[in-house]
């Protein structure tokens, strides 16, 4: 029988479909946003706002605050280690198994459950036992491993379950930085915060996706995940020696 498919409806192109799919959930969820969602502004936090009206003026003032902007960098290497292999991810996987798209897609939707899992559920339960920074240093730790290791996996089995480990990373890291710097934050400052925060993640992500194609490109379809790597495991090994050294770079 006729099994339903989107792109039947789309003309003759088999990647139109899923931008357009992506398309309708974006405004969906704008909608849904504007219309339901109650403003979170406090009057205070209007007044904060005026005060750093444009991107410079609010990175003005999160300049001056070192603890934050320490933390904002960590978030941005953690956002170009992961753009790093998200640009390259399904080429690389390609060359190294030779797999259909379809098949590719099934890792995209494997990593995102399983960081997903370690947000809802894990760090549920690390949050009893260890400190922020503790989580932290372990995804870090996780997610520097996983992009060294990627390259080297010998067969689909390896590859998952380097996956796996990279997933958790970032399930432990990205959203343990954003309530440190959250923590870090007065009230009536969190906007300003938040979006000096996302558009260095933003710019990030622009670096990310240029350095994971100019280095498969120019120095091997390696290399976007080692740099990714050594990088992460370069500012993994900055926050062990301020944490262990007892700098105050947290609450």
């Amino acid at each position: 029988g006729y099994e339903f498919c989107l792109i039947d409806y789309v003309s003759n192109s088999d990647f139109l479909a899923p931008f357009l799919v992506a398309s309708v959930i974006s405004f969906v969820a704008g909608a849904v946003a504007y219309l339901f969602l109650k403003e979170s502004l406090t009057p205070e936090s209007l007044v904060a706002e005026k005060k750093h009206e444009t991107f410079f003026q609010g990175f003005s003032y999160v300049f001056r605050n070192k603890p934050i902007l320490f933390w904002i960098a960590f978030y941005f290497v953690g956002i170009f280690t992961f753009a790093s292999l998200e640009t390259i991810f399904s080429i690389f996987t390609k060359f190294k198994f030779d797999l259909p798209l379809k098949d590719i897609g099934y890792f995209f939707v494997y990593v995102g459950l399983a960081a997903a899992l370690m947000q809802v559920l894990g760090i549920s339960v690390l949050i009893r036992y260890l400190k922020d920074i503790q989580i932290l240093l372990v995804g870090g730790f996780l997610l520097g491993l996983s992009l060294v290791l990627l390259p080297f996996s010998g067969d689909i089995v390896n590859y998952l379950f380097i996956l796996t480990i990279f997933a958790f990373g970032i399930g432990l890291s990205h959203p343990v930085i954003l309530g440190i710097i959250s923590k870090l934050s007065d009230r009536e400052d969190y906007g300003v915060v938040l979006g000096v925060t996302q558009s260095s993640a933003r710019l990030a992500q622009v670096l990310g996706a240029f350095w994971a194609g100019f280095s498969y490109q120019y120095l091997g379809p390696s290399f976007p995940l080692l740099g990714a790597g050594f990088l992460m495991f370069f500012a993994f090994l900055i926050l062990s020696f301020l944490y262990f050294g007892k700098y105050k770079i947290s609450d």
